[in-house]
Protein backbone atom coordinates (compact mmCIF):
# COMPACT_ATOMS: atom_id res chain seq x y z
CA UNK A 1 0.00 0.00 0.00
CA UNK A 2 1.36 3.43 -1.01
CA UNK A 3 0.83 4.97 2.42
CA UNK A 4 3.13 2.35 4.04
CA UNK A 5 6.01 3.18 1.71
CA UNK A 6 8.76 5.61 2.79
CA UNK A 7 7.87 9.29 2.51
CA UNK A 8 10.67 11.31 0.86
CA UNK A 9 10.88 15.13 0.99
CA UNK A 10 13.38 17.34 -0.80
CA UNK A 11 13.95 21.03 -0.12
CA UNK A 12 16.31 23.53 -1.67
CA UNK A 13 16.92 27.18 -0.82
CA UNK A 14 19.22 29.90 -2.10
CA UNK A 15 20.00 33.47 -1.20
CA UNK A 16 22.59 36.23 -1.09
CA UNK A 17 24.45 37.75 1.88
CA UNK A 18 26.65 40.85 2.24
CA UNK A 19 29.38 40.88 4.89
CA UNK A 20 32.20 43.47 5.12
CA UNK A 21 31.31 44.95 1.74
CA UNK A 22 31.48 41.55 0.11
CA UNK A 23 28.52 39.82 -1.54
CA UNK A 24 28.16 36.06 -1.52
CA UNK A 25 25.55 33.63 -2.79
CA UNK A 26 24.70 30.55 -0.79
CA UNK A 27 22.50 27.52 -1.52
CA UNK A 28 21.31 24.73 0.74
CA UNK A 29 19.70 21.42 -0.05
CA UNK A 30 18.08 18.91 2.28
CA UNK A 31 16.55 15.46 1.91
CA UNK A 32 14.46 13.78 4.58
CA UNK A 33 13.02 10.26 4.67
CA UNK A 34 10.43 8.90 7.08
CA UNK A 35 8.74 5.53 7.32
CA UNK A 36 6.24 4.18 9.83
CA UNK A 37 7.83 0.98 11.13
CA UNK A 38 5.08 -0.07 13.52
CA UNK A 39 1.57 1.27 14.21
CA UNK A 40 -0.35 -1.86 15.32
CA UNK A 41 -1.86 -2.11 11.82
CA UNK A 42 -3.72 1.20 12.08
CA UNK A 43 -2.78 2.45 8.59
CA UNK A 44 -3.38 -0.92 6.91
CA UNK A 45 -6.80 -1.31 8.52
CA UNK A 46 -7.77 2.21 7.46
CA UNK A 47 -6.78 1.50 3.85
CA UNK A 48 -8.71 -1.80 3.84
CA UNK A 49 -11.71 0.00 5.32
CA UNK A 50 -11.73 2.47 2.42
CA UNK A 51 -11.37 -0.37 -0.10
CA UNK A 52 -14.45 -2.09 1.35
CA UNK A 53 -16.33 1.20 1.24
CA UNK A 54 -15.43 1.61 -2.44
CA UNK A 55 -16.64 -1.93 -3.22
CA UNK A 56 -19.90 -1.21 -1.37
CA UNK A 57 -20.48 1.85 -3.56
CA UNK A 58 -19.77 -0.25 -6.65
CA UNK A 59 -22.43 -2.77 -5.56
CA UNK A 60 -24.90 0.07 -5.11
CA UNK A 61 -24.13 1.35 -8.62
CA UNK A 62 -24.52 -2.17 -10.00
CA UNK A 63 -27.90 -2.39 -8.26
CA UNK A 64 -29.01 0.85 -9.92
CA UNK A 65 -27.79 -0.44 -13.30
CA UNK A 66 -29.78 -3.65 -12.79
CA UNK A 67 -32.84 -1.54 -11.97
CA UNK A 68 -32.47 0.32 -15.28
CA UNK A 69 -32.02 -2.98 -17.15
CA UNK A 70 -35.12 -4.40 -15.41
CA UNK A 71 -37.11 -1.34 -16.46
CA UNK A 72 -36.13 -1.97 -20.08
CA UNK A 73 -36.99 -5.67 -19.75
CA UNK A 74 -40.45 -4.92 -18.31
CA UNK A 75 -41.08 -2.40 -21.09
CA UNK A 76 -40.33 -5.06 -23.71
CA UNK A 77 -42.53 -7.49 -21.82
CA UNK A 78 -45.49 -5.11 -21.68
CA UNK A 79 -45.06 -4.22 -25.35
CA UNK A 80 -45.04 -7.87 -26.40
CA UNK A 81 -48.11 -8.57 -24.22
CA UNK A 82 -50.13 -5.69 -25.69
CA UNK A 83 -49.10 -6.60 -29.23
CA UNK A 84 -50.38 -10.12 -28.62
CA UNK A 85 -53.65 -8.89 -27.10
CA UNK A 86 -54.15 -6.56 -30.05
CA UNK A 87 -53.64 -9.45 -32.47
CA UNK A 88 -56.24 -11.55 -30.58
CA UNK A 89 -58.88 -8.83 -30.92
CA UNK A 90 -57.96 -8.28 -34.57
CA UNK A 91 -58.47 -12.00 -35.23
CA UNK A 92 -61.84 -11.92 -33.45
CA UNK A 93 -62.99 -8.90 -35.43
CA UNK A 94 -61.85 -10.49 -38.69
CA UNK A 95 -64.00 -13.54 -37.92
CA UNK A 96 -66.92 -11.36 -36.83
CA UNK A 97 -67.06 -8.99 -39.81
CA UNK A 98 -68.76 -11.49 -42.22
CA UNK A 99 -71.30 -12.33 -39.50
CA UNK A 100 -72.15 -8.65 -38.98
CA UNK A 101 -72.66 -8.31 -42.75
CA UNK A 102 -75.08 -11.24 -42.59
CA UNK A 103 -76.92 -9.55 -39.70
CA UNK A 104 -77.24 -6.33 -41.70
CA UNK A 105 -78.68 -8.26 -44.65
CA UNK A 106 -81.10 -10.15 -42.40
CA UNK A 107 -82.11 -6.93 -40.66
CA UNK A 108 -82.83 -5.27 -44.03
CA UNK A 109 -85.02 -8.18 -45.11
CA UNK A 110 -87.09 -7.83 -41.93
CA UNK A 111 -87.27 -11.57 -41.21
CA UNK A 112 -84.98 -11.65 -38.16
CA UNK A 113 -85.72 -11.28 -34.49
CA UNK A 114 -84.70 -7.76 -33.42
CA UNK A 115 -83.48 -9.03 -30.03
CA UNK A 116 -81.13 -11.46 -31.77
CA UNK A 117 -79.76 -8.69 -33.96
CA UNK A 118 -79.13 -6.37 -31.02
CA UNK A 119 -77.39 -9.10 -29.01
CA UNK A 120 -75.13 -9.97 -31.93
CA UNK A 121 -74.22 -6.32 -32.50
CA UNK A 122 -73.56 -5.95 -28.76
CA UNK A 123 -71.07 -8.84 -28.81
CA UNK A 124 -69.34 -7.42 -31.87
CA UNK A 125 -69.21 -3.95 -30.30
CA UNK A 126 -67.50 -5.40 -27.22
CA UNK A 127 -64.88 -6.97 -29.47
CA UNK A 128 -64.43 -3.64 -31.24
CA UNK A 129 -64.10 -1.71 -27.95
CA UNK A 130 -61.56 -4.27 -26.68
CA UNK A 131 -59.57 -3.86 -29.88
CA UNK A 132 -59.53 -0.05 -29.57
CA UNK A 133 -58.33 -0.29 -25.95
CA UNK A 134 -55.66 -2.81 -26.90
CA UNK A 135 -54.35 -0.55 -29.67
CA UNK A 136 -54.24 2.40 -27.25
CA UNK A 137 -52.34 0.31 -24.68
CA UNK A 138 -49.87 -0.76 -27.38
CA UNK A 139 -49.30 2.87 -28.38
CA UNK A 140 -48.59 3.78 -24.74
CA UNK A 141 -46.01 1.02 -24.45
CA UNK A 142 -44.43 2.12 -27.73
CA UNK A 143 -43.92 5.58 -26.15
CA UNK A 144 -42.23 3.90 -23.15
CA UNK A 145 -40.11 1.82 -25.51
CA UNK A 146 -38.88 4.89 -27.40
CA UNK A 147 -38.10 6.63 -24.12
CA UNK A 148 -35.79 3.79 -23.01
CA UNK A 149 -34.50 2.50 -26.37
CA UNK A 150 -34.00 5.83 -28.10
CA UNK A 151 -33.49 5.70 -31.85
CA UNK A 152 -34.67 2.08 -32.13
CA UNK A 153 -37.57 1.00 -34.35
CA UNK A 154 -40.61 -0.58 -32.73
CA UNK A 155 -40.08 -4.36 -32.98
CA UNK A 156 -42.67 -7.07 -33.39
CA UNK A 157 -42.17 -9.23 -30.33
CA UNK A 158 -43.17 -12.74 -29.31
CA UNK A 159 -44.04 -13.52 -25.72
CA UNK A 160 -41.17 -15.08 -23.82
CA UNK A 161 -41.59 -18.41 -22.11
CA UNK A 162 -42.37 -18.37 -18.37
CA UNK A 163 -39.40 -18.81 -16.07
CA UNK A 164 -38.73 -22.09 -14.29
CA UNK A 165 -38.35 -21.31 -10.60
CA UNK A 166 -36.21 -23.40 -8.24
CA UNK A 167 -36.99 -24.57 -4.72
CA UNK A 168 -37.78 -21.70 -2.34
CA UNK A 169 -34.92 -22.56 0.06
CA UNK A 170 -32.43 -22.50 -2.83
CA UNK A 171 -33.76 -19.11 -3.93
CA UNK A 172 -33.41 -17.70 -0.40
CA UNK A 173 -29.83 -18.97 -0.18
CA UNK A 174 -28.93 -17.40 -3.55
CA UNK A 175 -30.60 -14.15 -2.54
CA UNK A 176 -28.53 -13.92 0.65
CA UNK A 177 -25.31 -14.56 -1.28
CA UNK A 178 -25.84 -12.53 -4.42
CA UNK A 179 -28.44 -9.80 -3.90
CA UNK A 180 -26.64 -6.43 -4.45
CA UNK A 181 -28.29 -4.82 -1.41
CA UNK A 182 -27.04 -7.61 0.88
CA UNK A 183 -23.56 -7.61 -0.68
CA UNK A 184 -23.34 -3.84 -0.32
CA UNK A 185 -24.44 -3.96 3.32
CA UNK A 186 -21.93 -6.73 4.10
CA UNK A 187 -19.14 -4.61 2.63
CA UNK A 188 -20.23 -1.57 4.65
CA UNK A 189 -20.10 -3.68 7.83
CA UNK A 190 -16.64 -5.00 6.93
CA UNK A 191 -15.48 -1.44 6.21
CA UNK A 192 -16.67 -0.27 9.62
CA UNK A 193 -15.01 -3.25 11.34
CA UNK A 194 -11.67 -2.36 9.73
CA UNK A 195 -12.18 1.29 10.67
CA UNK A 196 -12.75 0.14 14.26
CA UNK A 197 -9.49 -1.85 14.21
CA UNK A 198 -7.65 1.19 12.85
CA UNK A 199 -9.06 3.48 15.54
CA UNK A 200 -8.32 1.05 18.39
CA UNK A 201 -4.74 0.69 17.12
CA UNK A 202 -4.23 4.44 17.56
CA UNK A 203 -4.25 3.87 21.32
CA UNK A 204 -0.96 1.93 20.98
CA UNK A 205 2.52 3.45 20.46
CA UNK A 206 3.74 3.86 16.90
CA UNK A 207 7.37 3.90 15.77
CA UNK A 208 8.66 5.94 12.85
CA UNK A 209 12.12 5.84 11.27
CA UNK A 210 13.40 9.26 10.28
CA UNK A 211 16.58 10.21 8.41
CA UNK A 212 17.78 13.44 6.87
CA UNK A 213 20.73 15.07 5.08
CA UNK A 214 21.48 18.82 4.92
CA UNK A 215 24.22 20.04 2.61
CA UNK A 216 25.24 23.49 1.37
CA UNK A 217 26.15 23.95 -2.26
CA UNK A 218 29.59 25.18 -1.26
CA UNK A 219 31.68 22.36 0.20
CA UNK A 220 28.77 19.96 0.93
CA UNK A 221 30.98 17.11 2.18
CA UNK A 222 32.78 19.04 4.90
CA UNK A 223 29.89 21.29 5.91
CA UNK A 224 27.01 18.85 5.38
CA UNK A 225 25.20 17.05 8.17
CA UNK A 226 23.09 13.93 8.47
CA UNK A 227 20.82 12.41 11.08
CA UNK A 228 19.08 9.07 11.65
CA UNK A 229 16.75 8.04 14.42
CA UNK A 230 13.51 6.54 15.59
CA UNK A 231 10.52 8.50 16.79
CA UNK A 232 8.21 6.79 19.29
CA UNK A 233 4.80 8.40 19.62
CA UNK A 234 2.27 7.46 22.29
CA UNK A 235 -0.91 9.35 23.08
CA UNK A 236 -1.14 9.30 26.85
CA UNK A 237 -4.32 11.35 27.13
CA UNK A 238 -6.36 12.86 24.31
CA UNK A 239 -9.34 13.88 26.40
CA UNK A 240 -11.38 10.82 25.33
CA UNK A 241 -11.31 11.59 21.59
CA UNK A 242 -10.28 8.10 20.48
CA UNK A 243 -12.69 6.40 22.88
CA UNK A 244 -15.49 8.56 21.52
CA UNK A 245 -14.56 7.56 17.94
CA UNK A 246 -14.54 3.88 18.93
CA UNK A 247 -18.01 4.10 20.49
CA UNK A 248 -19.32 5.94 17.44
CA UNK A 249 -18.01 3.27 15.03
CA UNK A 250 -19.36 0.47 17.25
CA UNK A 251 -22.79 2.14 17.14
CA UNK A 252 -22.54 2.37 13.32
CA UNK A 253 -21.69 -1.35 13.12
CA UNK A 254 -24.73 -2.28 15.24
CA UNK A 255 -26.94 -0.02 13.14
CA UNK A 256 -25.60 -1.50 9.88
CA UNK A 257 -26.16 -5.06 11.12
CA UNK A 258 -29.75 -4.10 12.04
CA UNK A 259 -30.23 -2.59 8.57
CA UNK A 260 -28.94 -5.81 7.00
CA UNK A 261 -31.40 -7.86 9.08
CA UNK A 262 -34.26 -5.55 7.99
CA UNK A 263 -33.23 -5.83 4.34
CA UNK A 264 -33.05 -9.62 4.61
CA UNK A 265 -36.43 -9.83 6.31
CA UNK A 266 -38.10 -7.61 3.69
CA UNK A 267 -36.49 -9.49 0.80
CA UNK A 268 -37.49 -12.86 2.24
CA UNK A 269 -41.07 -11.63 2.68
CA UNK A 270 -41.17 -10.40 -0.92
CA UNK A 271 -39.64 -13.65 -2.15
CA UNK A 272 -42.15 -15.77 -0.21
CA UNK A 273 -45.06 -13.75 -1.58
CA UNK A 274 -43.67 -13.94 -5.12
CA UNK A 275 -43.13 -17.68 -4.79
CA UNK A 276 -46.69 -18.28 -3.59
CA UNK A 277 -48.01 -16.02 -6.34
CA UNK A 278 -45.91 -17.93 -8.89
CA UNK A 279 -47.38 -21.27 -7.83
CA UNK A 280 -50.88 -19.81 -7.94
CA UNK A 281 -50.24 -18.46 -11.44
CA UNK A 282 -48.98 -21.86 -12.59
CA UNK A 283 -52.27 -23.44 -11.48
CA UNK A 284 -54.24 -20.63 -13.14
CA UNK A 285 -52.26 -21.10 -16.36
CA UNK A 286 -53.04 -24.83 -16.37
CA UNK A 287 -56.77 -24.23 -15.92
CA UNK A 288 -56.90 -21.38 -18.43
CA UNK A 289 -55.02 -23.41 -21.03
CA UNK A 290 -57.65 -26.14 -20.76
CA UNK A 291 -60.47 -23.58 -20.85
CA UNK A 292 -59.07 -21.87 -23.96
CA UNK A 293 -58.86 -25.25 -25.65
CA UNK A 294 -62.52 -25.94 -24.82
CA UNK A 295 -63.60 -22.46 -25.98
CA UNK A 296 -61.78 -22.91 -29.30
CA UNK A 297 -63.63 -26.17 -29.87
CA UNK A 298 -66.91 -24.48 -28.86
CA UNK A 299 -66.23 -21.59 -31.26
CA UNK A 300 -65.43 -23.95 -34.15
CA UNK A 301 -68.54 -26.02 -33.40
CA UNK A 302 -70.86 -23.02 -33.25
CA UNK A 303 -69.53 -21.73 -36.59
CA UNK A 304 -70.17 -25.12 -38.16
CA UNK A 305 -73.66 -25.22 -36.66
CA UNK A 306 -74.37 -21.71 -37.96
CA UNK A 307 -74.12 -23.04 -41.49
CA UNK A 308 -76.71 -25.73 -40.79
CA UNK A 309 -78.96 -23.33 -38.90
CA UNK A 310 -78.50 -24.94 -35.49
CA UNK A 311 -76.68 -21.91 -34.01
CA UNK A 312 -77.37 -18.18 -33.98
CA UNK A 313 -75.02 -15.46 -35.08
CA UNK A 314 -74.99 -13.86 -31.64
CA UNK A 315 -73.91 -17.24 -30.20
CA UNK A 316 -70.95 -17.39 -32.58
CA UNK A 317 -69.94 -13.81 -31.71
CA UNK A 318 -70.39 -14.47 -28.00
CA UNK A 319 -68.11 -17.52 -28.27
CA UNK A 320 -65.47 -15.44 -30.07
CA UNK A 321 -65.69 -12.79 -27.36
CA UNK A 322 -65.38 -15.38 -24.57
CA UNK A 323 -62.41 -16.97 -26.33
CA UNK A 324 -60.67 -13.61 -26.77
CA UNK A 325 -61.18 -12.74 -23.10
CA UNK A 326 -59.75 -16.02 -21.86
CA UNK A 327 -56.82 -15.89 -24.28
CA UNK A 328 -56.04 -12.43 -22.94
CA UNK A 329 -56.27 -13.72 -19.36
CA UNK A 330 -53.83 -16.48 -20.32
CA UNK A 331 -51.43 -13.90 -21.81
CA UNK A 332 -51.65 -11.83 -18.62
CA UNK A 333 -50.84 -14.91 -16.53
CA UNK A 334 -47.85 -15.75 -18.76
CA UNK A 335 -46.63 -12.16 -18.45
CA UNK A 336 -46.83 -12.27 -14.67
CA UNK A 337 -44.93 -15.57 -14.65
CA UNK A 338 -42.16 -14.00 -16.71
CA UNK A 339 -41.96 -10.78 -14.71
Amino acid sequence: MEICKPQVNFQASTGATRVDAENSIAALGSVSVSKVMYDSGSISSNVISQQFRTLALKEQLDNQAEGIALSGYLTLLELSKNQKIESIYDAGLKKGEPLIEQIDNISTSGIADKTMILKAKKEYSELLIGSIRAKAATKNEEVNFRNIFQGENIPKLDLMKPLKVENLNILIKKMKNYHPSIKSQNLIIESLQEALKSTIAKKNPNITLRAGVNAPADNPIDDGSANLGFLVNYIYNDGGRIESQIKNIEAQIKSSIKQKEDILRNLETQLNLSYENYNGLLNAKKELTELVKILKETSDTSKAQLVSGRAKIQDVLNNELDLARKEIELISVDTQLIS
